[in-house]
């Protein structure tokens, strides 16, 4: 189908690739004015009005799924050409040939061809050209997992296209820009994307594009419930994402592409497999194979043959699985440039089937394969998309782990763990050190820690490192245990056979005492009703305690010191971020915390990047002390009228008690305006800030990072803009180079926030990558009275100890004697370094 530009004739050419087994591919506009009639009219040469005549014709062999045949008659074309020195007409040949490459699986064929273009558009001035070269480059880029590339020609896609008011370039753009977030496993700004894209597209065959598009988000959305146990939520995305591709598909029947059938047709495939429908499935995935053998489209091949492969692994069967995905994994190593993320996923699949097989040495050596890929793909990747881009490899470490346990290679195992986690967190921390005199900081990306390095760690620390994973799709916990001297113990538990129900533990609005929470979601002191709804989730929460002790800390009792000031450092994973680990209790309700001194960290190679940074610290800084700033005025959802944030009397008693202990005055009420604390945190040894946390509170700001903190707005703040309107965000203190050696959060959920496979992405994180060794947050909301009085007896534990962890230990079980119930004690947590 054709339609024409406003400013001439444009030929839109449909369909770029399969960029994932699940993802409709991209429409590329070859956006080069050329008028048949017109050449004809302007010469008389007859080689060059058939030239013409046959490029039209490769068009069609194009449109029609034909690209060997179209390719080989373009080259002819090409040649003959060159003779009539029509640049633009030479860039239309070249951008169909990038086209014809790329349904052949020849990507470093097509991005030459593709450069071409964009060479002799920037030569002619072509603004419309060279959006059009970038928008194929960013989409071929994406395709061969080079997503930072793939982003960054898109958005010159996209200015280009807005400079150029062209509305219909624009939203194709938009819809490609959709295809690479998500490929990032960023779903949400995918989904947004596609979502704006169609309403403003009005061709009928890029609408029917966009709308597979969409489908595909839902697909992936029903996978992700699925492994989350929601079944229900699951079924219903899938249903919807298949109602959505079966009327694409009608619309691309009716206009007989059958490039696009294909595709649809093994979208319909999968979805069909994930609704347990595997006979359906193999019948839609039969007619996919069929067509794109018929018109030799590899990538897509490629696809389907990996989709058989799934069905038949759920249906047991083995042997055939792994036969159609050696078949895709052929088709992928035969490119002239591989389709990396294709093989690497391939790759995958086939060690989760060899893991089920049984044959683990094989399995590993799979999965360790995919990993190389995967992360040979991080380089040039922002923060944020390298935090994605691991949660979605998640699984491949997880089976990695799982077949070398099975070998009895559990050192191996704990070397994956860490390498399958907090690796973005990682880069920013070592990015922060710059310390020459350590080589493997010098570089972008740290290398991942060898166990004769976690041993050495382990003894520098002089502390238990406990770190947890979860394999086998959450059903089996994998601990580690590494003793003071490097001594390593493993043990595996059965998470289904403990029936947890719930983790994490909220706010309550029926404590013991009459206490005002350091909430930021009503104006009042009294709780809002989302927090009376989060407290029976907190009450059922704490009822858990017991069996998270027999999850978490029973299965390694024997192994955890004896003397209760010697450390314990926790790794969490996933929800166990969100563990109140002090708060667990054995079946002598005992509390963890009365019997040992406690520290989480994200991983153990943050926790060594931590200490150095510790060492490196610049002495004799100022303390910085804030508490009860005059509250900022935000409004409490979308569209509704701001509001103050309710005052925090305890928080100004306890700045003030706390700053007399460090010698120093507080910032109290007006005077902790949100830029004069800015300007004091490079500069401070010690800060602590006694206000409000907010996180879900402000979710409909629309933050980069979860988390903010409420400061006096500034007295030039400027509503428009949100300039310095009081809310310190997790984004503004990323981006800070910070000297202080401990920060304390005393604010409410500061130690709450996204979770990932990076760890939790939120305040606590944003500190310690912007320098800080140590850290005290908190896991829910948190009461005024209690807080202020634990607070002021953690600073008074510390002028007898320089130990922060065994410190917060003893204020813990001081402030428990007064205030008995866990919520008034137990929501702080130390991550990082004790000294």
């Amino acid at each position: 189908m054709r339609y024409r530009h406003k400013h001439f004739i444009i030929t839109l050419l449909t369909i770029l690739g399969l960029l994932t087994y699940h993802l409709l591919p991209y429409p590329l506009s070859a956006l080069f004015p050329f008028n048949h009639s017109l050449v004809q009219a302007q010469t008389l040469e007859d080689q060059k009005s058939v030239a013409v005549s046959h490029l039209y014709d490769a068009e069609n062999l194009l449109d029609q799924g034909q690209s060997q045949k179209a390719l080989e008659q373009l080259q002819q074309i090409l040649q003959l050409i060159r003779q009539f020195k029509e640049p633009l007409l030479e860039a239309k040949i070249h951008n169909l040939m990038g086209y014809a490459y790329n349904n052949l699986g020849q990507f470093k064929a097509a991005e030459q061809q593709f450069l071409q273009v964009l060479e002799i558009s920037i030569n002619l001035g072509s603004l419309a050209g060279q959006g059009t070269s970038y928008t194929n480059l960013g989409t071929l880029y994406q395709h061969t997992g080079k997503y930072s590339e793939a982003l960054s020609h898109h958005q010159r896609a996209l200015k280009i296209f807005e400079q150029l008011e062209d509305t219909e370039s624009r939203s194709s753009v938009l819809n490609n820009l959709g295809a690479v977030y998500q490929n990032l496993g960023q779903q949400e700004e995918a989904l947004r994307l596609y979502e704006e894209a169609l309403r403003s597209h009005s061709n009928p065959h890029w609408q029917a594009t966009i709308k597979s598009n969409i489908a595909s988000v839902l697909e992936t959305k029903g996978k992700l419930s699925d492994i989350k146990g929601n079944y229900s939520s699951a079924r219903n995305y899938y249903r919807k994402a298949l109602a959505k591709y079966q009327e694409v598909l009608n619309f691309f029947e009716q206009e007989g592409k059958d490039l696009q059938k294909g595709r649809i047709l093994n979208l319909i495939g999968s979805v069909q497999n994930q609704l347990q429908q595997p006979q359906q499935a193999l019948y839609s995935l039969h007619r996919a194979l069929d067509i794109r053998r018929a018109i030799q489209d590899r990538p897509g091949e490629l696809t389907t043959l990996d989709n058989f492969g799934t069905v038949y692994r759920g249906l047991g069967e083995y042997e055939t699985a792994l036969d159609y995905y050696y078949q895709a994994l052929g088709i992928a190593r035969s490119q002239n440039t591989p389709e990396k993320p294709e093989e690497a996923r391939i790759l995958s699949n086939i060690g989760v089937t060899l893991l089920k097989m049984g044959r683990y040495s094989q399995a590993a050596d799979a999965f360790m394969e995919a990993v190389d890929i995967w992360e040979s793909l991080r380089p040039g990747m922002t923060d944020e998309n390298k935090v994605s881009w691991q949660e979605k490899q998640a699984q491949t470490y997880a089976g990695l782990q799982e077949a070398l346990v099975h070998q009895n290679q559990v050192e191996k195992a704990l070397e994956i763990a860490e390498r399958g986690r907090a690796r973005a967190f990682v880069e920013l921390i070592a990015s922060s050190l710059k310390l020459p005199e350590v080589e493997s900081y010098q570089k972008p990306s740290p290398p991942p820690l060898t166990f004769a390095q976690i041993q050495n760690i382990a003894r520098r620390q002089q502390a238990t490192l406990v770190e947890y994973s979860y394999v086998n799709q959450g059903q089996i916990l994998y601990i580690w245990v590494i003793q003071p001297d490097g001594t390593l113990t493993f043990r595996a538990v059965d998470v289904d056979s403990l029936e947890l129900i719930e983790i994490v533990p909220a706010a309550d609005d029926n404590t013991s005492e009459n206490t005002i929470n350091r909430n930021s979601s009503s104006t009042k002191n009294s709780p809002s009703d989302a927090q009376r709804i989060i407290a029976r989730r907190q009450r059922r929460a704490w009822r858990e305690n017991k069996r998270l002790y027999k999850l978490l800390i029973e299965p390694i009792v024997d192994l955890l010191p004896k003397n209760a000031n010697d450390h314990i450092i926790f790794m969490p994973q996933g929800d166990l971020f969100e563990v109140a680990f002090p708060a667990l209790q054995n079946q002598q309700d005992q509390y963890l915390i009365e019997k040992h001194t406690i520290l989480i960290s994200p991983s153990i190679q943050v926790l060594d990047l931590t200490e150095q940074k510790r060492q490196n610290l610049i002495q004799q800084l100022d303390n910085l002390i804030v508490g009860n700033p005059k509250m900022p005025i935000i409004p409490p959802r979308l569209q509704a009228d701001p509001q103050p944030l309710s005052p925090l009397p305890g928080t100004e008693k306890e700045a003030t008690a706390i700053a007399e202990l460090l010698k120093t005055q507080a910032i109290l009420g007006e005077q902790a305006t949100e830029d004069l604390i800015f300007q004091k945190m490079p500069k401070a040894k010690t800060i602590h800030f006694a206000t409000h946390g907010l996180l879900d509170e402000i979710s409909h700001l629309g933050l980069d990072i979860p988390g903010a903190l409420a400061f006096t707005p500034a007295t030039h703040f400027n509503q428009e803009t949100a300039y310095h309107n009081g809310l310190l965000t997790a984004k503004e203190i990323l981006d800070l180079q910070l000297n202080a050696e401990l920060v304390v959060l005393s604010a409410c959920n500061t130690g709450r926030g996204k979770i990932t496979s990076d760890g939790v992405i939120g305040l606590s994180r944003a500190f310690i990558s912007a320098g800080v060794p140590s850290i005290v947050v908190s896991l829910w909301f948190i009461p005024d009275g209690p807080s202020a009085d634990l607070m002021i007896e953690f600073y008074r534990q510390m002028q007898q100890t320089p130990d922060k962890a065994i410190a917060l230990r003893h204020a813990m079980l001081k402030t428990m004697k007064e205030h008995p119930d866990p919520l008034n004690w137990a929501a702080f947590l130390l991550i990082g370094q004790a000294n």
